[in-house]
């Protein structure tokens, strides 16, 4: 993230497909991202997110295949860190993902094996 947006990293938007309990929002923010959008299908993590003050915005739903949550290159990146199961990001959304994104954008995706 810090080489693909070096500058105006408070105006960078993320979507943190998976968010989770939110580490990979607490370290972005460390280094200055602050435009990330929380997306799960856990209300418990949902709940958490919204009292962590990480995200500006929260979606409570899953990232399918042909979802059509935002439009055609909303995002300036899209991160994916360990958070591909069928109920949250399923694993036929990675096209899903692609189309989230600016042309020229970044798209980040971390499985833990």
């Amino acid at each position: 993230m810090k080489d693909a947006f070096p500058r105006n990293r408070s105006t960078v938007r993320i979507l943190d497909a998976g968010a989770g309990r939110g580490s990979t929002a607490s370290y972005l923010r460390s280094l200055g991202y602050n435009n990330i959008d929380a997306l799960t299908v856990s209300k418990e993590r949902l709940d958490r997110a919204e009292r962590s003050g990480l995200y500006r915005n929260f979606l409570f739903t899953a990232l399918k295949a042909e979802s059509t949550l935002y439009a055609t290159g909303a995002f300036d990146a899209v991160i994916c860190a360990d958070g591909v199961f069928p109920d949250e990001v399923d694993p036929d959304a990675m096209d899903e993902m692609l189309r989230l994104v600016k042309p020229g954008s970044v798209f980040f995706f971390v499985a833990v094996i």
